[in-house]
């Protein structure tokens, strides 16, 4: 990427692969930086540019963008269509956020409800596997129908014979002078 410093404003320019040419843009000198930081990034970890501001502020802008409007309707008639679907925009944005504060609420009190039939759904999952065993004895096959397995005795494994010893190892049988005379 080629760049070349004009002032205040940075010149790119920069060659397409599909084919279009050059394609120039400017970009202030601080965002040139993080651009060139970014383009070493995987996609999925680059920084897009979508703004910085929580939901609560952007709405709260968007409520000083529209409401000015609507007072005076006749200052801007071209637009008065676009003022009334941004106006549905932010009332269903601000509906969505109490809902989301309300499910918020309701999750944690579901999570916690959750997880108190799960704790007492355990021990008594426990105390059936035990009275399966205990009826059908813990070595029956019909154990594996609830989930459970049986105990079964380790298989022995079968014993070899000691390898025949080696030819150096046998010791040569030589007449001892002892055993010839009577």
């Amino acid at each position: 990427m080629k760049s070349t410093s004009r002032g205040y404003w940075t010149i790119l320019f920069r060659v397409l692969d599909k084919g279009f040419g050059n394609v120039v843009f400017y970009a202030h000198r601080k965002q040139l930086g993080r651009m060139k930081r970014q383009r070493n990034l995987p996609r999925g970890r680059r920084n897009t540019t979508m703004s910085r501001e929580n939901q609560a502020e952007t709405l709260d802008g968007w409520d000083r963008l529209v409401t000015p409007m609507g007072v005076n309707p006749a200052q801007f008639p071209n637009l008065e269509e676009d003022r009334q679907h941004m106006a549905s925009i932010l009332f269903q944005s601000r509906d969505l956020v109490i809902q989301q504060a309300a499910l918020t609420a309701s999750k944690q009190d579901i999570s916690k409800r959750l997880e108190a039939l799960l704790v007492e759904g355990r021990k008594l999952a426990t105390f059936l596997r035990v009275g399966v065993k205990q009826k059908l004895g813990n070595r029956s096959e019909r154990l594996v129908e609830f989930g459970l397995q049986p105990l079964r005795t380790p298989r022995s494994r079968k014993s070899t014979p000691p390898p025949p010893p080696l030819p150096e190892q046998i010791a040569p049988a030589t007449p001892s002078s002892d055993d010839s005379q009577p």
